[in-house]
């Protein structure tokens, strides 16, 4: 949960080589989000920014492990 207005750094486990972002609807990010590095950044939250969004982690060897993230901006 975040409130609105506010900024929030998602990060992932660690011990991955890199990271991907994604919203579960298949849109791009909105504005406001976006990745940093491996994190997911939000910037002055809005309720637009609520939603499931999914780390597609990878290791070196290139496996995949897929989070999902529920967001909630009150």
């Amino acid at each position: 949960t975040v409130e609105e207005g506010t900024s929030r750094l998602i990060q992932p486990p660690a011990g991955y080589s890199r990271a991907y972002w994604s919203r579960s609807d298949g849109r791009e990010l909105p504005s406001g989000v976006h990745q940093v590095g491996n994190d997911l950044k939000i910037t002055q939250a809005h309720p637009d920014h609520s939603g499931t969004y999914h780390c597609d982690l990878y290791h070196v060897d290139g496996t995949r492990k897929t989070i999902p993230y529920e967001i909630h901006v009150q």
